[in-house]
């Protein structure tokens, strides 16, 4: 007699090895979202990808249609992008197939990517950062402070009152929340850290897990998602509140979960302010071809710096209209906005003309760098 416990996760891997090589098609039109230029992508892949890439290239009310699926590796199937219209073509690809398929062409975004930041330059951001610096004003004028709870009842008014809505007021159809199980499991071997206003009450919170390794963030939630709340350095108050726990356990660092591959990301920019680095490599990755130079695609380049990977490293990449209005301020300010610790090196891609170019500041060699040997445009119109 099979063991219905093998049997279901003989079940269940099969089921993610199909879903693997099996993608959904989906045919998208619209406005670009800074643009309001008509712009189409074709995507390969599920309904979370699908959802993140679309939100990205569309302004609200873009026309999706599921068009069939395909085998991925199976004859016929578009492991060049350019076999498919559309300005934008997309395939949710793991890295070893990616490398097997490459043709020198487009982009290889991480699905997501792990974060974590050491305390000590979490600790020396906040005596260099002015972001950071202004922060811990407004927490000291706000009367913020932050205390540790171990109650229930606090957890579960944490997690419904805060945490949940927080979660669907900022990521929307794309939240992914963590079950009330995942939470009560990570405060268990961790803690809840709660931060109050100057009325005592409890405007927000943040689960913390420990493990031989690191501290790890695992859930965060807020009162509210107006902005007035998070001028007050609410979540600056709860970032700084974990590391001053994983100093006093000894930890060297605190683990913030995942980001996604956009630069210009609000949580990822809030992060990096305080010391944010990638850690581990790819495991699922979205393969971004530009097929079409227009005008539309030229904007949403422009407006979207992305990471990405190739031979094992992390890379950016952000894009401008001409190289030659590149000042040295210029190129500092896309170093401070957009270079991580731990990236390769981050790419200054002109989208008309490479020629006019700056010479990199002597002090961001090796961080900046003009070009990628990554072909842009499939084909010019």
């Amino acid at each position: 007699m099979i063991n219905n416990k093998w049997a279901n996760a003989l079940l269940g891997n099969a089921r993610a090895f199909i879903r693997s090589w099996r993608l959904p098609k989906w045919e998208v039109s619209g406005k670009e979202r800074f643009s309001d230029l008509p712009i189409t992508l074709v995507y390969f892949g599920h309904d979370f990808g699908f959802r993140t890439i679309s939100q990205k290239v569309f302004a609200p009310g873009y026309t999706a249609k599921r068009t069939g699926s395909a085998w991925l590796g199976a004859p016929g199937f578009p492991l060049t992008p350019t076999n498919q219209e559309g300005d934008i073509v997309a395939i949710e690809i793991d890295p070893v197939r990616w490398r097997a398929h490459d043709t020198g062409s487009g982009f290889l975004l991480p699905l997501w990517s792990r974060t974590s930041i050491r305390v000590e330059d979490a600790c020396r951001q906040m005596k260099t950062s002015s972001s950071l610096k202004d922060d811990l004003r407004r927490i000291r004028k706000n009367r913020i402070v932050c205390e540790t709870s171990g109650s229930s009842s606090d957890l579960r008014t944490f997690y419904e009152r805060m945490y949940i809505p927080y979660i669907a007021a900022r990521h929307g159809e794309l939240s992914l929340p963590d079950s009330w199980e995942t939470i009560v499991d990570t405060e268990r071997c961790g803690e809840l850290i709660v931060a109050k206003g100057s009325n005592g009450d409890p405007i927000g919170g943040i689960v913390v897990g420990r493990n031989a390794e690191n501290m790890y963030a695992r859930s965060l939630g807020l009162i509210s998602h107006e902005k007035e709340l998070l001028k007050t350095g609410v979540m600056s108050a709860l970032y700084r509140a974990c590391f001053e726990r994983a100093r006093s356990y000894g930890y060297d660092r605190v683990g913030f979960g995942l980001t996604g591959s956009f630069l210009n990301d609000g949580l990822l920019r809030f992060k990096k302010k305080w010391g944010l680095q990638l850690v581990g490599g790819c495991k699922q990755g979205i393969w971004l071809q530009f097929n079409n130079a227009t005008p539309a695609v030229g904007s949403f380049l422009t407006n979207n710096p992305f990471i990405y990977h190739q031979a094992d490293k992390i890379h950016g990449a952000t894009f401008v209209e001409d190289a030659e209005f590149m000042d040295d301020e210029s190129l500092r300010k896309l170093h401070v906005d957009y270079y991580l610790p731990n990236m390769e090196s981050l790419h200054i891609c002109p989208i008309k003309s490479d020629e006019g170019q700056s010479p990199i500041p002597q002090a961001l060699a090796g961080h900046l760098v003009w070009g990628t040997n990554r072909r842009l445009f499939a084909e010019a119109t």
